[in-house]
């Protein structure tokens, strides 16, 4: 089924902003987030839980956010472990109905993909308030900013360092999936999305080379692998900066998975400790792993 592409941001627009992961935990980044979309032309609307563990008052903030029509987009604080617990209080009925730009990394992979798989709309992985907009948001996330959140320039999606060919093809599909392993906490749950005729996105922040390899078990379990059209490795910061001389997370992609054929390209546009492009989660992309390019169709 074809998501809803949301409308996107004007200049002078609120953006909402929620913690359905874990609780504020760096105040001066986040403040610089902050800082950084006032400095854009925003308007900001903050969360009345944004210091909590309680899910259920997480997920009070996201409908309060999502039935406000003067919100026009919803940035999440930052990623952590538990936005799984925040679904179950989530009113689809209310988000279902108002389809809004959401926006989130790491842990917010299960919202991205549980909201563009139940309530039928594209979310956005890339940079968040905390990581994203307050550490990581230089030129590049900056004309991703633009280019897909406020113009809707799809197309051509630009390098953001080396892109690699992992296994060579082309391959159209619809782009879903974030991190390795936030995405399978969805795994038997309504929210589990459907993979075939998609792209995967895979990234990582600390994982090694026995947990990602349990990982990719997991997802061929559930057929993944077999109904996927192509791969993409973003960037995996524990691998790559801390072990760069082990086996990385393409490598083993490649290998586990050698008895197929979809084309698979490693990248640096996306994942933790990096500048983060817009990927918007749901909307159907090209790959071209051979001349190392990708695109927004």
């Amino acid at each position: 089924m074809k998501s809803i592409w949301p409308e996107s941001i004007t200049i002078g627009d609120s953006i909402g902003i929620v913690a359905p992961s874990e609780k504020v935990t760096n105040n001066k980044l986040f403040d610089t987030g902050i800082n950084q979309l006032i400095s854009l032309g925003f308007n900001i609307k903050l969360g009345n839980h944004l210091n909590t563990d309680d899910p259920s008052l997480k997920a009070d903030d996201l409908n309060r956010m999502f039935s406000d029509p003067t919100v026009k987009a919803v940035f999440c604080a930052q990623g952590g472990n538990i936005a799984e617990q925040t679904l179950k209080y989530v009113d689809w009925s209310i988000v279902k109905c108002n389809p809004k730009i959401l926006v989130g990394i790491s842990d917010i992979t299960v919202l991205l993909n549980a909201f563009n798989h139940y309530a039928g709309f594209i979310t956005f992985h890339g940079g968040d308030i905390t990581y994203g907009l307050g550490k990581h948001f230089g030129e590049y996330a900056s004309q991703s900013f633009f280019d897909i959140l406020v113009n809707r320039n799809i197309g051509h999606i630009p390098a953001n360092g080396p892109r690699q060919t992992i296994r060579p093809g082309s391959a159209e599909g619809i782009l879903k999936g974030g991190n390795l392993r936030c995405l399978l906490k969805l795994a038997e749950t309504d929210f589990w999305p459907d993979f075939n005729d998609s792209i995967l996105m895979l990234e990582a922040f600390n994982i090694d080379e026995s947990r990602c390899l349990n990982c990719f078990k997991q997802l061929d379990s559930y057929n993944v692998f077999d109904k996927i059209n192509g791969a993409i490795v973003g960037h995996v910061y524990s691998m790559e900066e801390l072990e760069p001389a082990n086996s990385q997370m393409e490598d083993l992609l490649l290998d586990f998975t050698k008895d197929k054929q979809f084309p698979i390209l490693k990248i640096q546009d996306f994942g933790h400790n990096c500048q983060n492009y817009y990927f918007p989660i749901g909307a159907r992309a090209y790959m071209n792993s051979t001349e190392k390019q990708i695109s927004i169709l």
